[in-house]
């Protein structure tokens, strides 16, 4: 065989070797091995410990674009919210698109599923602008900053509420967040004045600024993007996109590196060509 074809190989064959890598488990999950860590048992121990009836705030801190890292972290956290006998509040202090990613992941994981009801056991509060001044006040006086709820309908109408005046009524806040300031915003003003327990996930760009957060306890663990979502999806044995996705991930990295592999072949093949025609001359 002729080492040096092999940098020679066609591209769309490269091409088409990472496009099967994606679509295979996606088509047939694999299911390939993951370890979970110290980190992810932290976040879903937070998650265990809620009490019965408690209240868990849950903050689509993020945007579409960031929609493939934080959507199945958000679908992962409410199949495990739906386990447990808690009210799940959700309210977002990024932008106006966050709630309607909260409405996808509804439809997604669906309350009959679980045996739950809309304004007694979820509630969609929609977006609040003004940043670190909303969390404030959301954290003061709930009732006096919210009137009504993504449907416009007024919150002395939803059961639920009834149960959330001040972030001192919190169990526990889940904080998915595409900017780093947003679990520092919790940290700030809930946690440091309220006591509020806070946990959550991020897209992977900010996750290792964080970490002090988690090391020193004031975050109760915090999820790594895709990889955080799958090991939490076999945690809480609801394998689902973050596990498929990790999937595909990892047979890419597969290929990438059997193609260097081979091209690297190629190169020795070459250099080993010069030099036999070195030594003829």
């Amino acid at each position: 065989m002729n080492l040096e074809s092999l940098q020679r190989i066609d591209s769309r064959w490269i091409f088409l070797a990472f496009l099967l890598a994606v679509a295979i488990p996606i088509v047939n999950p694999i299911g390939l091995p993951l370890k979970i860590s110290d980190n992810t048992k932290k976040v879903y121990e937070a998650v265990e410990r809620i009490p019965d009836g408690g209240v868990v705030v849950l903050t689509p801190d993020f945007n579409y674009d960031n929609k493939g890292e934080l959507q199945p972290m958000m679908e992962a956290f409410l199949r495990h919210l739906f386990l447990k006998n808690v009210k799940v509040v959700s309210v977002s202090y990024y932008g106006a698109a966050s709630p309607l990613l909260m409405e996808e992941a509804m439809k997604s994981v669906g309350l009959e599923a679980y045996g739950k009801k809309y304004g007694v056991d979820f509630v969609n509060l929609g977006y609040l602008a003004g940043d670190e001044t909303a969390v404030a006040a959301f954290g003061a006086n709930v009732h006096a900053l919210v009137k009504v709820d993504y449907y416009g309908t007024s919150i002395s109408q939803l059961p639920i509420m009834e149960r959330l005046r001040t972030a001192k009524d919190i169990d526990l806040e889940i904080s998915l967040s595409a900017g780093m300031n947003y679990p520092e915003l919790y940290l700030r003003q809930w946690q440091t004045t309220y006591g509020t327990k806070v946990t959550g996930g991020s897209v992977g760009l900010i996750y290792a600024p964080l970490i002090p957060y988690i090391s020193s306890g004031q975050l109760l663990g915090y999820l790594p993007s895709m990889r955080g979502t799958a090991e939490y999806e076999l945690l809480s044995r609801r394998p689902a996109s973050a596990i498929v996705g990790m999937d595909s991930q990892s047979l890419v990295h597969l290929v990438f590196i059997v193609a260097i592999v081979i091209c690297n072949i190629g190169v020795l093949g070459s250099y080993l060509k010069s030099r036999r025609g070195g030594a003829k001359i």
